[in-house]
């Protein structure tokens, strides 16, 4: 068992190689680095074990934890690398290939850290490597969203490692376990929040909107998949049945449901969606029964398949066009009808049909509630959902490839669907999202902890889902024209912060300037003093000291007048470095004395 490869090898391997080659020879590359890391998952042995163990500075350092949760996300995401891999295949620069295969084998490193030390620097990697995957989008917006994403996400980690040091102080431990952290008091509080941050929390999830729409149409794909889920997976693996987890997840729910009716910009939308989907798994991690974390476990799963899908047809899409608004799309199903296809199975899992994968996921959190005897929430839930159909299985096919064209769109090339290699890789996903749904065993096979078996496909639970979902088409219908986005952009709550880090910046740079200039001007004005001393300073005594003895020198006096500046304006560099040397040795008696 020691000898079992680290899935997070192959990526690791294949970002140290992929730039240097091509974008053809470097997609292959990276395709199969991807594909040995879901070789790797498979070949781990059915039972838990640790290895890969090393013993630090008094630390005992655990890279390779086999659980079935830990295998679970292993298994989605390695998936999702290698068919976003495919999907991208020769069409990524070298940074670029280099920096998401990094971010996702990062993401495996943490999937599978035994300790929190581990995890804090697999986290920390992850996070400098979706910096430079939102880089490569090379736009000016692009690189104040890196720039923002890496501020949110040091706070995030400052908490993180700040609260393992105070767990660590006050437990003896840096284990990563549910019991650990149940006795790390406040320090446990910062670890949650440095995951909370990562999940898209709000007030803190403005990050999330605000960056991966930046990055380019293949980026956006490995983004999607890896930083929230592995935020879920560690609030599963630390903090389950956390009860204020469930109303936070209830405000993202809200929060991303809400935004996403309002949004433009088809990957912000999905960006919204991200988190209104996470709220769910939130949910679920806080209700912290069996069924309730199997439910959040596989809805992570599923979500990863959809969403990926979800922004694979995004980015086809913007690459296609040159448009990203939905304002500015419409009409594209006869020049893209498999795009269309694949994008409305996404779209469909995403808002949980019967078929999908979203439908034998989703449930298992709504189910949870209802056995915890949480109506409202699960009320709350239940209309999100309904909601869910609306933006996302409704919306997104309705307006970007059957709507009105309001500022035709233009083709590149005209007429022609996404590259081949895009097309399979959103196929797989597509696939893998219809197979669950209709086959959901292998999915439940895989889920952790021991529950009772969820049964998805009862007549009175598909009944009652296809009736809220008619419902929701209805409103669709009946409210389009008002449901059709309008342009600008929404504000969010990363205002706040742009706006308040500018007036700071604004007021530290007129403070810290003026004190300058201040300074500046003191010490300008204390040289020029100086100066004129060792200049006219001996000239002056020596005509003073004149001046008071002229009466007893007489005749002589005006003589002496006269060679006494003669003598101090030759000796005026001696005696002004003599002064100065005074002045030096004055002021180190002082500080000594003191």
């Amino acid at each position: 068992m020691t000898a079992s490869l680290h899935p997070c090898l192959p990526l690791f391997a294949g970002a140290a190689l992929t730039p240097f080659f091509g974008k053809k020879a470097g997609g292959a590359v990276s395709l199969l680095a991807a594909l040995a890391g879901l070789l790797a998952v498979a070949g781990l042995p059915a039972e838990a074990f640790t290895a890969w163990g090393l013993d630090a500075a008094g630390l005992t350092l655990t890279f390779l934890r086999v659980d079935r949760l830990a295998v679970l996300f292993a298994w989605i995401f390695t998936i999702s690398a290698a068919a976003a891999c495919l999907f991208a295949f020769g069409r990524q620069a070298r940074a670029e290939r280099a920096a998401t295969l990094a971010y996702a084998g990062a993401a495996l490193g943490a999937v599978f850290a035994g300790d929190m030390v581990t995890l804090y620097v697999f986290w920390e990697v992850m996070a400098l490597s979706a910096v430079f995957v939102i880089l490569a989008g090379n736009t000016p917006k692009a690189r104040g969203a890196a720039y923002r994403y890496a501020l949110v996400h040091l706070f995030g980690g400052v908490c993180l490692i700040s609260g393992m040091v105070l767990v660590a102080a006050k437990t003896g431990s840096t284990a990563f376990d549910a019991t650990a952290l149940a006795e790390g008091g406040p320090g446990a509080l910062l670890i949650l929040a440095g995951f909370l941050i990562n999940a898209s929390a709000f007030p803190l999830s403005a990050w999330l909107a605000d960056s991966y729409p930046e990055s380019t149409a293949t980026g956006g794909v490995f983004l999607s998949a890896f930083t929230t889920k592995t935020a879920v997976y560690a609030l599963i693996r630390g903090f389950p049945g956390q009860e204020g987890l469930i109303y936070a997840g209830c405000l993202m729910i809200l929060y991303g449901l809400v935004y996403a009716m309002l949004e433009n910009d088809l990957r912000r939308l999905l960006s919204y969606s991200i988190t209104n989907q996470v709220g769910f798994m939130l949910v679920g991690v806080g209700l912290g029964t069996p069924q309730a974390l199997n439910g959040a476990a596989a809805l992570a799963f599923c979500h990863i398949l959809y969403k990926s899908l979800l922004f694979m047809g995004a980015g086809s899409v913007i690459e296609a066009t040159g448009k990203r608004n939905l304002t500015e799309l419409g009409g594209l199903f006869p020049a893209m009808p498999l795009t269309f296809f694949l994008t409305t199975i996404g779209a469909m899992s995403l808002s949980a049909l019967p078929g999908t994968c979203g439908f034998v996921s989703k449930p298992m959190v709504l189910a949870a509630t209802a056995d915890a005897h949480l109506p409202l929430v699960w009320v709350f839930l239940e209309a999100a959902s309904a909601g869910t159909l609306v933006y996302a299985g409704l919306a997104i096919p309705y307006f970007v490839f059957f709507g009105p064209r309001r500022a035709a769109p233009k083709m590149a090339p005209p007429g022609r669907e996404a590259p081949a290699a895009a097309l399979v890789g959103m196929g797989i996903m597509a696939l893998l999202c219809l197979g669950i749904g209709v086959y959901p065993a292998p999915l439940f096979a895989l889920l952790p902890y021991q529950s009772p078996a969820f049964a998805p496909f009862t007549p009175a639970r598909i009944a009652a889902v296809l009736e809220l979902l008619a419902f929701a088409a209805l409103f669709f219908v009946l409210y389009a024209p008002v449901l059709r986005r309008k342009g600008g952009i929404t504000l969010d709550t990363d205002w706040f912060y742009r706006k308040g880090g500018q007036a700071l910046y604004r007021i530290a740079d007129t403070a810290l300037n003026g004190l300058g200039a201040y300074l500046a001007t003191l010490a300008a004005r204390t040289a020029t003093a100086l100066d004129r001393f060792t200049r006219q300073g001996p000239s002056r005594l020596a005509s003073l000291a004149v001046g008071l003895f002229s009466p007893l020198l007489g005749r002589d006096a005006d003589r002496l007048r006269q060679e006494a500046a003669l003598a101090a304006t030759t000796w005026t560099a001696p005696v002004g470095i003599t002064l100065a040397a005074a002045l030096a040795g004055l002021c180190l008696i002082l500080a000594l004395v003191l």
